[in-house]
């Protein structure tokens, strides 16, 4: 007996890629920063926040952030003026797309409830998933605690 034949067969199939959304897949609602000892300075670093352009249409998006309150953790008191606050990207990693038109900006000196441009994609560019890490810094003078909660919210458009 000799060995078995081997057949290939082949098929054309057709693919069609759905437009999808612009969204915020993940995205962190509050985050604890800890102070720097022996400063008036709170730091945190967060890495959940995860967008998803899957329009299709290469519009480029930008991401907006508001920190809308800090409070102390004892006691949950708000914490009141004066407050400086600083964000800054620290990472941003993309899957099954390119960083190519992705800018970071780095807004400092900006107030509660006061929204900032942190990333963007430039038209043209931003089409897939990526996810950001990011660093918060608030200066907080007349805040004696350990640590301090920032509630978040974040815009996509």
């Amino acid at each position: 007996p000799g060995a078995p034949a081997s057949a290939t067969a082949s098929q054309a199939i057709g693919v069609t890629i759905e437009p999808g959304p612009l969204v915020l897949v993940r995205e962190p609602a509050k985050v604890v920063l800890r102070r720097v000892p022996g400063t008036s300075t709170f730091r945190a670093t967060f890495r959940d926040l995860r967008l998803t352009d899957a329009r299709g249409i290469r519009n480029g998006w930008k991401v907006e952030l508001a920190v809308t309150s800090i409070r102390t953790e004892q006691g949950w008191r708000p914490v009141h003026r004066p407050v400086w606050l600083s964000a800054r990207v620290q990472r941003v990693v993309a899957m099954a797309a390119s960083t190519r038109g992705l800018r970071a900006t780095t807004p400092s000196g900006f107030a509660p409830r006061t929204p900032v441009r942190v990333v963007s994609a430039a038209r043209g560019t931003g089409n897939g998933s990526f996810d950001v890490t990011m660093e918060l810094v608030a200066k907080l003078p007349t805040v004696h605690a350990k640590s301090v909660v920032a509630d978040l919210s974040f815009a996509l458009t």
